[in-house]
């Protein structure tokens, strides 16, 4: 189970961040793999959902290949996220 609160209800199915045999998460631009950045806690992924990146997220009580889930859905069922990262200060 992720160590963090990133769900999406998907056709009645909750879903979290899927975590891979190499013991990490996965947000991406796009489906292709070569676009997957690797993060090893489920954290990591909601400065990358904030970017606008896609999350693979997956149902614990199915086994299922995972989903890519927008940031706009994740965002939209997690308005939490929006609070957990503080912004950097700006810069003269």
């Amino acid at each position: 189970m992720p160590d963090t609160n990133i769900k999406v209800k998907l056709n009645g199915m909750i879903l979290t961040p899927h975590l891979y045999t190499n013991g990490c998460y996965v947000a991406t631009e796009s489906r292709f793999n070569v676009d997957y950045k690797y993060v090893k806690e489920a954290r990591e992924l909601i400065p990358y959902i904030l970017e606008g990146l896609s999350i693979r997220m997956s149902s614990d009580l199915k086994r299922n290949n995972p989903r890519l889930i927008s940031s706009e859905t994740l965002l939209e069922q997690n308005p939490h996220l929006k609070r957990k990262v503080k912004p950097k200060p700006l810069t003269r």
